[in-house]
């Protein structure tokens, strides 16, 4: 399996974000957009899955934390969360080591 490192990891989340904040210039979004935005969301789940998920789950909630209930294609209805999730993995607080 592919190891990811913090740069990498926040580097995902930031283009998640923006795309998911970004609205379509015409009233029909370019496949492309849709094709690499869907892309996009299934990268971040799997890392989400792989990293984050033992931790930060509904039933343990570690750090208050569950990220399994979200959705990555939704970003901006909770950005407060996001933001969070960003900052640990750009100070390398996240994921832990090991």
């Amino acid at each position: 399996m592919k190891r990811y490192g913090a740069t990498q990891l926040t580097g995902a989340f930031v283009l998640l974000v923006v795309l998911s904040c970004v609205s379509p210039v015409s009233s029909q979004p370019s496949q492309l957009l849709s094709t690499s935005s869907t892309h996009v969301q299934q990268s971040v789940g799997m890392v989400l899955r792989t990293y984050c998920f033992a931790c930060h789950n509904q039933r343990s909630k570690v750090g208050g934390l569950a990220l399994d209930t979200l959705d990555v294609s939704s970003v901006g209805e909770q950005p407060d969360v996001w933001e969070r999730v960003v900052l640990k993995l750009r100070t390398g607080s996240m994921p832990p080591s090991g």
